[in-house]
C-alpha cells in the first residue's frame, strides 16, 4: 500500500478495497452518524471487549474470590495472558511485556529501576524532547527532585524546529553526562514518528540507556522493540488499542535486563510459585512481570482482551499499511482541495516519520474543530493551533476521509467556524 500504488483519482468507494481484511466498523460501538477521528485520544468500545467485560463481571458475581483461580482466564494470571497477546503488536517476547498501572506510574517504576545516579557520578542527566506530553515531563522533574537533583540542570530538552524534532539534534545532545534518554516514539502534537532503532543504536554507542513513551504509536505502528534493542517502553491501551478510558497501561523491558531488580517492588511482582509463601524477602518473577506492584485491575483489563483478539486476527502489519494509505489520502486531499485555505499539514509526509494521525495548523484551529464537532466529526484540538485527525482503518474508510476533508473545506470557506471563535474546549 505504498503511496505510488494508490490511484487517488479513483472514487473513495473503490479505494476502500485497500482496507479489505482490516476495516471492520461492525466490531465497534460508535454513535450513529458520528465520524470518529479521535481514537488516538480514546479508542471506541469494541463489541468483543464489552463481551469480555461482561464475562469477567459474571465471574465475579458467581465465583467471588474463586475467580482468581477458577475464571475462564484465571485472574491470577490475567496480566500474563494479556501480555502474551500484546507482545506481537509491539514486536516483543511475552516475558518482556507487562500489563499494569497507568502510563505515568509505569514511567515512575522504570525511572526508579534504571536511573540511579551517584553523587560523584558524571552521568546524572536525563535527556528528553521539548514539548513532550506534560505528564512525562512532570514525572521526570519530580523524580530528579527525589534524587536531590535540580531539573533545570539535570533535565535536558532537545529543542524542536517548527514543531519537528531533528533526530540528529537528539544524537548531538547525547553528551557524556547523559545517563538516560526518555523520548516519545510519536510526538503527540504533530504525529511525527521518531526512528526508534537509529536513536537506540546511537544511545548505546555512547553507553546511554534509552526508553520510549509509545502512547501515540502502540497499536497503530508496527514496532519491533526486541529487534530494535530498546531498553524499555511505556504506553497506554485506551488509545489505539481501544480498552476504555483510564484502562491499565503496558510496559516493555528488554530481556537483557531480566535480572534487574525493580526500583519500586510490590507483591504482585513476585514469582507466582512463591507469591503466597508471604516471605518478607521479595522474590521477583521472571521478565517484565516483576514490575507488577499491586493487585491487577481485572475490570479495566477485560476490554483489552477483546481488542487484542481483533489484533490477532488482523495483524498489526496490515493495520499499519492501511493506516498509511488513509493518511496518504488525507494529505493528498488537503493538498489538492484545501491549499488555498491557510492550512498547513505539519505531520511529516514520509512513511517512516509518520504515526497514525495527521496534524493540521490553522490560526483558527480551535474554532474549526468546534465546528467539526457540531457536524458530528470528532477530531481534537491541541496547542498551538493544531487539529489532529486520526483515521483508524479498523473503523474509518476512504469515504469517511473524503467526507471529513470536504466538510473541513466547507467550514473554512464559508466562515462557519467564526461562530465558535469564543468557545474554549476541554481536551484530554
Amino acid at each position: 500500500m505504498e503511496q505510488e500504488a494508490i490511484n487517488f483519482k479513483l472514487h473513495p468507494t473503490i479505494l476502500n478495497q485497500n482496507l479489505r481484511g482490516v476495516y471492520c466498523p461492525e466490531s465497534f460501538v460508535i454513535p450513529e452518524g458520528v465520524r470518529y477521528f479521535d481514537g488516538n485520544s480514546l479508542g471506541p468500545a469494541t463489541l468483543e471487549g464489552l463481551d469480555c467485560l461482561t464475562r469477567v463481571t459474571e465471574e465475579w458475581k458467581t465465583l467471588l474470590v474463586g475467580g482468581w483461580t477458577g475464571a475462564k482466564i484465571p485472574w491470577f494470571f490475567y496480566a500474563e495472558t494479556l501480555a502474551g497477546m500484546l507482545a506481537p503488536i509491539i514486536g516483543a517476547k511475552p516475558e518482556e511485556v507487562g500489563i499494569q498501572n497507568s502510563t505515568t506510574i509505569n514511567l515512575h517504576l522504570l525511572l526508579a529501576t534504571f536511573f540511579k545516579p551517584k553523587p560523584d557520578s558524571k552521568r546524572n542527566v536525563i535527556l528528553t524532547e521539548e514539548g513532550a506530553f506534560p505528564s512525562d515531563e512532570y514525572a521526570l522533574q519530580g523524580f530528579l527532585k527525589l534524587k536531590g537533583l535540580n531539573p533545570k540542570k539535570h533535565l535536558r530538552l532537545v529543542k524542536r524546529q517548527n514543531l519537528i524534532l531533528s533526530e540528529e539534534d537528539i544524537v548531538n545532545s547525547m553528551e557524556a553526562d547523559v545517563s538516560l534518554i526518555i523520548l516519545s516514539s510519536v510526538l503527540y502534537q504533530t504525529g511525527q514518528l521518531l526512528d526508534v532503532a537509529y536513536l537506540t543504536e546511537k544511545a548505546h554507542e555512547k553507553g546511554i540507556m534509552i526508553g520510549f513513551d509509545c502512547s501515540h504509536s502502540a497499536g497503530i505502528v508496527d514496532h519491533d522493540f526486541s529487534r530494535d534493542n530498546i531498553d524499555f517502553a511505556v504506553f497506554p491501551t485506551y488509545k489505539w488499542l481501544n480498552s476504555g478510558g483510564g484502562s491499565v497501561a503496558g510496559l516493555y523491558v528488554n530481556q537483557r535486563h531480566e535480572a534487574k531488580m525493580p526500583g519500586l517492588p510490590g507483591w504482585f511482582g513476585s514469582d507466582k510459585k512463591v507469591q503466597f509463601d508471604m516471605s518478607p524477602v521479595f522474590q521477583p518473577a521472571n521478565g517484565a512481570g516483576r514490575f507488577q506492584v499491586g493487585t491487577p485491575h481485572i475490570f479495566s483489563m477485560a476490554p483489552i482482551e477483546g481488542s487484542l483478539r481483533m489484533y490477532e486476527r488482523i495483524g498489526i502489519e496490515n493495520i499499519r499499511q492501511a493506516s498509511l494509505a488513509l493518511t496518504d489520502y488525507m494529505i493528498h486531499l488537503l493538498d489538492t482541495t484545501c491549499s488555498h485555505l491557510s492550512i498547513k499539514v505539519v505531520t511529516p509526509r514520509e512513511h517512516n516519520s509518520r504515526g497514525g494521525a495527521i496534524s493540521i495548523f490553522h490560526s483558527e484551529a480551535a474554532a474549526i474543530n468546534e465546528a467539526l464537532k457540531h457536524r458530528k466529526i470528532t477530531g481534537d484540538y491541541r496547542e498551538p493551533d493544531l487539529i489532529r485527525l486520526a483515521p483508524n482503518p479498523l473503523y474509518v474508510s476512504f469515504v469517511d476521509v473524503f467526507e471529513v476533508v470536504e466538510t473541513l473545506r466547507e467550514i473554512i470557506e464559508t466562515g462557519e467556524y467564526l461562530q465558535y471563535s469564543n468557545e474554549r474546549q476541554l481536551v484530554a
